[in-house]
Formats: C-alpha cells, sequence, structure tokens
C-alpha cells in the first residue's frame, strides 16, 4: 500500500498541494473545461524544469500533497453511490494525462534528472490509494520498459495517507481535519469493504451535486432522474457517519492497516493510530454543519465559516503528539484549505499551508499581473544539524539558483 523512495539524502523537500487537474482544454479549440480547476501548467512546467536544472537535484524532492487531481470531476458520476470502479478511475486519470500530459512529461524528467517525486492523495483523488492507480500514474510520468525508465519511476513514491521525515516535518491533505471532507477510514476508503466503491465524504456528495446543478444550467443531460441522485447521495453520506458498524470498521482499520502503516512511516503502531484519531469527528458535527448552512443560506445570511481552524488545531496536536511521543518534528504540513499560512508552534516550530494551484486560488495581486501559486520548503543543513522552513510563491520567491540544464 505504500512505497517510498530513499529520503534520507534528501536535503530539501518542496511541497505543492491541491492541484485540481482536471482533463485540460479542449484539443480543437484551446476552451479551457469549465470542471478543470487546473490552468497553470506552464508555470508548474518552469518550476519542475527549474529544479531538474539545479546542480544538486539528486538531494531535492518535490511533494504533491494531495488533490494533484480532481478524479471526483472527470466524468462526474451523479449516482447515489459515485462511480469509483478501478477500470473507471484509470480511464479519468489517463484523460487528465492527456489533457496535462506537458506536466507530466515535465515531472518525467525531473525523476530521469534525478530529483525525487512523492504524492500523497488528497479527498477528491483518493483512489490513489491503490496500486494500479499508482502504477498507472507512475507509467503515464515515465513510460518505457528501458532500465534508464525503471529506475526513474524508482524515484517516484507514494503514500496512501501521510509522509512522515523523521526530525523534519509531518505532512498530510489536511481534509482529515474538516469534518465535511474526512474519510471514516482515509488510507481504506472503500464503501462496505468493496475496493470498487468509496466511502464518500459529505463534502466530495456535496461537490457532485453542485456539479450537476452546473450541468444542467448549462442544458447538459445528467440522468433521467437529474440532480436528485446526488440529493439522496448526501444524505446518505450523512447517515453513513453516524452508522454504528463505522466504529467497528475503524478499530479494524487501525488494527491492521494504520498499524503496518506506521512501519514504513517510522513510528511505533500506537502512535500512527493515536494521529490517525486526531481526524476522527462525532457523529453530529457534520449534520450541525450542513444544517446551518441550509438555514443560513434560506435566511439570506452569511455563514461564517474557517475552513482552516479544524487544520490549525490539528497541526498543534500533531505537534505535541509526536513530541510526547519521543518522535518530534518542527514542521507540520498540510493542504486542503487552498490558503497558504505560517503558524507558528512551540518550540520553534511552525504549521505551513502551500496554498493551492487551482485556477482562482492562485495569488493574483494587482489586476493585469500574472498569477502566482504558492509552495513549502522545508531544508536541512547537515553540516550543523539545522532545519528551516518557508512558504514560497511561484514566479519569484527563494528557490535555489538553476545552474545545470534540465535532462
Amino acid at each position: 500500500m505504500i512505497r517510498l523512495p530513499d529520503l534520507t539524502r534528501i536535503d530539501e523537500f518542496v511541497v505543492l498541494a491541491d492541484l485540481h487537474m482536471g482533463v485540460g482544454p479542449d484539443p480543437a479549440t484551446g476552451t479551457p473545461d469549465p470542471e478543470d480547476a487546473f490552468q497553470l501548467d506552464l508555470h508548474l512546467i518552469a518550476l519542475i524544469d527549474h529544479i531538474a536544472g539545479r546542480a544538486d537535484r539528486e538531494g531535492v524532492c518535490l511533494v504533491v500533497l494531495g488533490d494533484m487531481f480532481d478524479l471526483l470531476l472527470v466524468e462526474p458520476s451523479f449516482q447515489v453511490f459515485p462511480d469509483a470502479r478501478t477500470a473507471t478511475t484509470l480511464r479519468r486519470l489517463d484523460q487528465i494525462a492527456a489533457g496535462h500530459h506537458d506536466v507530466l512529461k515535465a515531472l518525467g524528467n525531473l525523476v530521469r534528472a534525478g530529483a525525487h517525486l512523492v504524492i500523497c492523495p488528497g479527498d477528491r483523488d483518493v483512489e490513489l490509494v491503490r496500486e494500479s492507480t499508482q502504477h498507472r500514474l507512475a507509467t503515464l510520468i515515465v513510460p518505457g520498459p528501458d532500465e534508464a525508465a525503471i529506475a526513474a519511476r524508482g524515484r517516484i513514491g507514494f503514500s496512501p495517507w501521510a509522509l512522515h521525515v523523521p526530525g523534519l516535518f509531518w505532512a498530510e491533505h489536511g481534509s482529515q481535519f474538516r469534518d465535511v471532507d474526512a474519510f471514516e477510514t482515509f488510507a481504506e476508503p472503500w464503501l462496505d469493504g468493496s475496493v470498487e466503491r468509496v466511502n464518500r465524504p459529505v463534502g466530495g456528495m456535496v461537490a457532485l451535486l453542485r456539479a450537476a446543478r452546473r450541468a444542467r444550467a448549462h442544458g447538459m443531460r445528467v440522468g433521467r432522474l437529474g440532480a436528485l441522485p446526488s440529493v439522496v447521495g448526501v444524505g446518505a453520506a450523512v447517515a453513513r457517519r453516524c452508522d454504528p458498524r463505522q466504529v467497528v470498521r475503524r478499530r479494524a482499520y487501525r488494527s491492521r492497516t494504520v498499524s503496518e502503516l506506521a512501519v514504513v512511516l517510522g513510528l511505533p503502531p500506537r502512535i500512527a493510530n493515536e494521529l490517525d484519531r486526531l481526524g476522527e469527528h462525532p457523529c453530529g458535527a457534520v449534520e450541525r454543519r450542513v444544517v446551518g448552512q441550509f438555514v443560513a443560506r434560506r435566511l439570506g445570511r452569511a455563514h461564517m465559516d474557517d475552513p482552516g481552524a479544524g487544520l490549525r488545531r490539528g497541526a498543534r496536536s500533531i505537534h505535541a503528539l509526536l513530541a510526547a511521543a519521543g518522535s518530534a518534528v518542527p514542521y507540520v504540513v498540510m493542504g486542503h484549505t487552498q490558503g497558504m499560512e505560517f503558524v507558528d508552534l512551540p518550540n520553534g516550530g511552525a504549521y505551513l499551508n502551500p496554498g493551492a494551484w487551482a485556477t482562482g486560488r492562485s495569488i493574483r495581486g494587482a489586476a493585469g499581473a500574472e498569477p502566482r501559486a504558492g509552495m513549502a520548503v522545508i531544508r536541512r543543513d547537515r553540516t550543523d544539524n539545522t532545519c528551516s522552513a518557508e512558504l514560497v510563491t511561484w514566479p519569484g520567491g527563494t528557490l535555489a539558483p538553476n545552474d545545470g540544464a534540465a535532462v
């Protein structure tokens, strides 16, 4: 379920999140797909090429911390139980790869040049926990059966939950700390034990309902029953959260899956289970939020909601838990909320959110200025055993200079 390259020699981690790639522009007209939130291909390619051209690239790892793809909105399935079968997922991934071919080609050049790439799933591309999806993506990034291609694919890593670099940072997508977007069992997100069906959280089902309504507004056929199955799907997702059987499933999940992941993450199973428990939300939390938002809309009032509050609390809890367990890290990194944040934590630590590369969430600045996107850069200096972290915008920022030539 988890495969990571050797990260012991990595001295710099460049962390991106929330690209939300869709099918790309129409190949005939060049018109962007309205459901594709990623339109910064050239910016991202320039960043990847910059890293690939550095003399120290073998000591650099690019981390995509969830929602690299918006698999949920590619060929959206407006059903009570949306289609997430393996075959459907691979077809959607192929469509995204075709629409953003040059980005994947640049990633291939990056790992061929000797740098590393680690990809974690988010709530919109949770299907990346499947080994079949990981294998397809690695092959799309670096095609070919030759030894050089095989070696390059070996520098691509996947984690179905989080990335833990001992003594440096803990990173995960962050959706587990927002109740409407949290999966009951994130690294094993299956419905009723079937790996062909995903147990979508309420937030994912609401996103599909909104997509169905947008499709109908544009005169597209949604199905014989229109958006009704998606409405029922939202209700079913709410009901599943309070199903007593979920308690049994979570217990089995932690006993088996989380304990297995702990070994690779370099943590005792007990600590990994406590970390997973931090993302658990009591029955009723989502229901209150959904009802509150519905009532506020009906009354014409704004429903105040700070999407980053849960992640900040989660970061503080993760930081404290790891410190108490003797596995302290100075930095905790999460994405999901699509807003850049740098929050101080005790003992010189920090919580970093790199923001998003999704169009509409990029940093736009003055009118007419080119959009910029964010990343978190974490470095360690082995000469004096120190480390540092900062938020950087691209284009611009304080990345190390490009000394060589991209391979």
